[in-house]
Parts: structure tokens; C-alpha cells; sequence
């Protein structure tokens, strides 16, 4: 039986956050799935709307905290928790849910709960290569690469 239906999670971004990788990735999801679900904040929405030509989809919106402050950045990723272990519970096994950003919040309990509630995830990384910026970090990032005790599949 193939799945034909996504939940597609972006709960951490407000406005043009990631926009281009999120457009990239909702443009693909269109294309393979045939119902989609998606939980966003209402300003991303608005921006991602630009690149998505699917006007079928099911659009849910979440309150995402805004604001540039360490105090809004740490509610954000509180607030995006939440709305990431609710999602879990409230979704469907007949799904596959796509959580967009990797919030570490959540990450650990997302995946132990899913050992008892059996969904198909998927987590999508892709903000950590902002990470990279400093020259230090990108050497540190390389040598780490060349280990041979570290093997990584693309």
C-alpha cells in the first residue's frame, strides 16, 4: 500500500526563514503526494505561496513566536516543541509526517514516542549548515569529514 498522504511541518519558521529549501522541498512533496497537510505560521505561508503553483493544499496555521531576541528565539523553539509532539500525537499512521526543522527541543522525544506510536517521519536538516560561517568551523567541519571513523552516505 503506498502512502498518498504528507503532514508537512514547518513550526519554527516566520516569514522568509529557510524560504527557498522549504519551497524547494513543499514543490516536491507536490509532486509525489496527493493530499498534503500543511502547519505553518501564517507569514511563511504568505512567502511560500510565491513558489508553490498547488492550490489543493490543507492549510493549518500555527501561532510562531516572532522576534530576533535570545528570550523570542527560545520561545520559538519551546513553542515550535509543542506544536511538533501535538502534531505526532494528532496525525494519522496512514501518513508520513515531514518536520522541516530540526528542533532539538523536540527531537529526542519525537523520536522515542514514535517508537510506541509507529508514525513515518521524517526530519529534514538543513539549517545546520548555516553553522559553517566562520572559516575555524568549516576546517574543524572538514577534518571531522576525513575521519575514517566516520562514514556518511549521500
Amino acid at each position: 500500500m503506498a502512502i498518498k498522504k504528507v503532514i508537512y511541518v514547518n513550526t519554527y519558521a516566520y516569514k522568509g526563514q529557510h524560504e527557498v529549501i522549504n519551497a524547494a522541498l513543499l514543490s516536491a512533496i507536490c509532486e509525489i503526494f496527493e493530499e498534503i497537510k500543511v502547519y505553518t505560521g501564517k507569514l511563511s505561508w504568505r512567502i511560500l505561496l510565491n513558489y508553490i503553483q498547488r492550490k489543493d493544499l490543507i492549510v493549518r496555521y500555527i501561532g510562531v513566536v516572532s522576534g530576533k531576541s535570545k528570550i523570542a528565539n527560545v520561545l520559538r523553539y519551546f513553542v515550535s516543541a509543542m506544536y511538533n509532539l501535538l502534531i505526532l500525537f494528532i496525525s494519522p499512521r496512514c501518513c508520513v509526517i515531514i518536520y522541516v526543522f530540526n528542533n532539538l527541543f523536540s527531537l529526542h522525544i519525537i523520536n522515542w514516542l514514535n517508537k510506541l506510536l509507529k508514525r513515518n517521519v521524517l526530519i529534514v536538516c538543513h539549517g545546520e549548515m548555516e553553522l559553517l560561517i566562520s572559516s575555524e568551523c568549516m576546517k574543524l567541519s572538514f577534518s571531522l569529514l576525513n575521519t575514517s571513523s566516520m562514514r556518511l552516505c549521500f
